[in-house]
């Protein structure tokens, strides 16, 4: 829940169907054990956040209610000429697959299948098929094929144990580990080439860590967006606060100030509701950085949030530009 309420979302769902398991199976310690840890955790979580956890609970149930509609890309159609339609066409045909397999084993009395491997096969189906909510609230490229990893795990432990299985049915006495040696070093092999590992960055890593860590905020910058941050400056010191109707929430970081309302982050008022809430908490008296590079990022911010955009325009007028990034002031 820490990382990202998308994540937590799915990492609840699969305690709940651990939970499950282990009542089917009358294990009721291991049962009691996950519990007891889930509800310490959230009892500890509001304790350490005080009023804060109010606030946390009610920006998740927004993120869970409107995320979907915010990034405004609709799924593509599967098997039809949509951008990245076969990508999901693939990645669904696969977690379909993988949930059938997975299922019809566990439900089957096969002793070929031990009980472990049959759990551990279900679990990465449930797993694949609980994930792919990434997909629908983001349905892209990316997005869609970071979901197509869980399925190819699923599929690479099946079909290994295919591959172990007949080879030890062809070759009589074969000792077991040899074929988990050569297994090993297949799948060994195959990650080092596709992970590119530098044992070389591994070993300096602490040491490369602090170096990055005291460089100063314009190592990391391209040079419009140095020049914006050393100008707005001067800008920004005379407010106590400022508003961002720009995707560059870093600004704040950057210009060492803070947002006039909890929209740090303009991209997530996406809904009718938000806006007007958003527009309700705008200061007149403050000033707007608005517009920049990355508002072309998703749907543009004066499209996406248009009643946002005609409220700016009706109270603010440029003061100047500055790069690629307008300053707006109260009219």
């Amino acid at each position: 829940m820490f990382w990202g309420v998308d994540r937590g979302l799915v990492l609840n769902l699969l305690i709940l169907v651990i939970s499950v398991y282990l009542i089917l199976l009358n294990d009721y310690k291991k049962l009691v054990v996950l519990i007891s840890s889930v509800f310490i955790f959230w009892v500890l979580f509001y304790l350490i956040l005080g009023n804060e956890f109010n606030y946390f609970i009610i920006n998740t149930l927004s993120v869970y209610k409107e995320m979907n509609y915010l990034h405004g890309i609709i799924h593509p159609v599967p098997f039809s000429e949509d951008p990245n339609s076969y990508r999901a066409s693939k990645t669904l045909i696969l977690i379909i697959f993988s949930l059938l397999i997975s299922l019809s084993l566990f439900f089957r009395s096969n002793k070929e299948y031990s009980t472990q491997l049959k759990i551990i096969l279900l679990f990465f189906s449930i797993i694949s098929f609980f994930s792919y909510i990434y997909a629908l609230s983001r349905s892209d490229g990316p997005h869609i094929k970071h979901i197509f990893g869980y399925p190819l795990i699923f599929f690479s432990i099946y079909l290994s144990y295919l591959l172990i299985k007949f080879l030890s049915n062809r070759i009589q006495n074969i000792p077991r580990f040899i074929n988990y040696f050569f297994l090993t070093l297949f799948f060994g092999f195959l990650s080092f080439k596709i992970l590119d590992i530098n044992f070389k960055k591994i070993k300096n890593y602490n040491e490369r860590f602090q170096i990055y860590s005291y460089l100063p905020d314009e190592h990391f910058l391209r040079k419009d967006e140095a020049i914006f941050i050393k100008k707005a400056k001067k800008i920004v010191n005379k407010y106590d606060c400022i508003h961002l109707f720009t995707n560059d929430a870093v600004f704040l970081y950057l210009l060492k100030t803070k947002s006039c309302t909890k929209f740090y982050f303009v991209w997530s008022a996406g809904s009718i509701e938000k806006q007007k809430e958003l527009i309700a908490n705008f200061d007149k008296n403050k000033m707007i950085i608005a517009n920049g590079p990355k508002d072309d990022w998703d749907i543009p911010l004066s499209k996406k949030l248009f009643l946002v955009k005609e409220y700016i325009d009706d109270n603010f007028y440029k003061q100047q530009t500055i790069e690629k990034w307008d300053i707006l002031l109260s009219k």
